[in-house]
């Protein structure tokens, strides 16, 4: 066989090819397709209920402040007081008296409301300085 020939046939054979496709894609150009949608089924969500229901979470015991709690804390280390029926901490404040530490000293350990309200009764500034110091109320 004669290679032109050949070269020629695989050309008329390209050209006629490319005549269909073109005429195929001019009668089906308003049609368009598309892919059919498969929707995957989808796992069962399956619960099971706890076999051991979590304990509940322990409630703090209130702070009790007795009197006997309150005498433990009688120096400048750590100076409580009851004042009105409250427990303070005035560790704090000891070296910041105005009065000096030997006032404060006195009532640590101790029910300090008569000394408070001799010196101060009614004094809104000491007031507002025992508000920040209130540890909480005394238990009888």
């Amino acid at each position: 066989q004669n290679p032109s020939s050949t070269t020629e046939i695989e050309v008329e054979d390209l050209e006629s090819e490319n005549d269909l496709s073109k005429e195929a894609e001019s009668e089906n150009e308003d049609i368009v397709v598309t892919p059919p949608v498969v929707a995957k089924p989808m796992k069962p969500i399956v619960t099971t209920p706890s076999k051991s229901t979590p304990a509940p979470a322990p409630v703090p015991k209130p702070v009790e402040y007795t009197e006997a709690k309150v005498a433990t804390h009688n120096d400048a280390e750590s100076c409580w007081t009851i004042i009105n029926g409250n427990v303070y901490d005035l560790t704090s404040f000891v070296s910041r008296h105005p009065g000096g530490e030997r006032n404060i000293l006195k009532i640590c350990g101790t029910d300090g409301t008569e000394a408070f309200m001799s010196q101060h009764g009614g004094d809104a500034r000491p007031e507002n300085i025992l508000v920040s110091l209130l540890l909480g109320p005394l238990t009888p």
